[in-house]
């Protein structure tokens, strides 16, 4: 879960007391698929899309760093600069679960001038943290996820400017109601996208009135 989520869904609990807030995760793609379908009424997701149908509020972004094996030569360096990943193999979620953020860390590779020697695709964190301690790769995490790192793993800054996590709030905007302006109005007085942040994760909520 990002930092920034657990004290916003604290504080949005406490003035919408009339409401009952429930909460489901899902992947950047399935979570606008969602919103879009009316499934769910928002989602706070790793990217910022632009749609007609959605309203999407930025928050400001998390920088990437790299998780590496805990034998890895990288493990000499404080910081990495990312032209060094030219001949490694970088894990990541594969493309359709976040189509921007698989786009641009590709992006930020080729403006080291240079392409991934080779690309293994992982469904899930444990999964990617799995194949890094089993020396198969290295991925790009956000900074907030440093202290996950597993037996086997390290976390190593990569030297600025790197790939960053862009994060939005979204909701259908056919679908406005006073719930969505204590959203907005929470988000634009602590987490709009005007300072970085430790931020990751992805989760969606949905709402009813409470009996």
């Amino acid at each position: 879960m990002s930092s920034f989520l657990p004290e916003m869904i604290r504080e949005i609990t406490d003035k919408l007391e009339n409401y009952e807030l429930i909460f489901s995760e899902g992947n950047t793609t399935e979570l606008i698929d969602k919103v879009l379908n009316n499934n769910i009424h928002c989602a706070f997701i790793m990217a910022q899309p632009k749609h007609e149908s959605l309203l999407t509020i930025s928050i400001r972004p998390e920088l990437m760093g790299l998780m590496i094996p805990d034998n890895h030569p990288f493990n000499s360096l404080n910081e990495i600069p990312i032209e060094l990943l030219q001949y490694e193999t970088l894990i990541l979620f594969p493309k359709p679960q976040n189509p921007s953020l698989y786009d641009h860390i590709l992006e930020c590779c080729m403006a080291a001038q240079f392409s991934p020697n080779a690309i293994i695709e992982a469904d899930s964190c444990n999964a990617i943290f799995g194949f890094v301690a089993a020396g198969t790769g290295v991925a790009f995490i956000a900074e907030s996820m440093a202290g996950l790192c597993m037996k086997g793993t390290r976390y190593k800054p990569l030297v600025q400017p790197g790939p960053e996590i862009e994060f939005s709030f979204i909701s259908n905007n056919l679908s406005m109601e006073d719930w969505h302006m204590v959203f907005e109005n929470l988000i634009s007085d602590n987490y709009f996208q005007n300072t970085f942040n430790n931020n990751y994760s992805e989760k969606s909520l949905s709402d009813q009135n409470s009996i």
